[in-house]
């Protein structure tokens, strides 16, 4: 199992390269490169890797927190919520390691 600190440093870090791309691509295009830059089978692996481990694979929160949410930027209160109605949140890498235990948890 990943420790909650390591599974941050690694989603911060996982984020930092993502964001570091797509600014290369952004002033290669400024300057009229038509080539880019593409981490993208390097990202799909780190992220296939991390739902091994918490088994996230139907759920796919952890695609859900990079890609709908833009990296937790985009959670607000009430954004999903469980069966009940209660708020599941997600403002951080903390927060998605919380649930991503929770559900193990549930299903062992």
């Amino acid at each position: 199992m990943i420790s909650k600190e390591k599974f941050i440093e690694y989603m911060e870090t996982l984020e930092k390269l993502c964001k570091t791309e797509e600014k290369i691509n952004a002033l290669l295009t400024e300057f009229g490169s038509e080539n880019q830059i593409w981490f993208d089978k390097h990202e799909t692996l780190i992220l296939h890797i991390l739902q091994d481990v918490f088994k996230d694979q139907e759920n796919d929160w952890i695609g859900y927190a990079i890609y709908e949410m833009d990296w937790f930027k985009d959670w607000y209160p009430e954004r999903i919520t469980d069966k009940d109605g209660k708020d599941i949140p997600l403002r951080n890498a903390g927060d998605l390691y919380d649930l991503l235990v929770a559900k193990m948890n549930q299903n062992a």
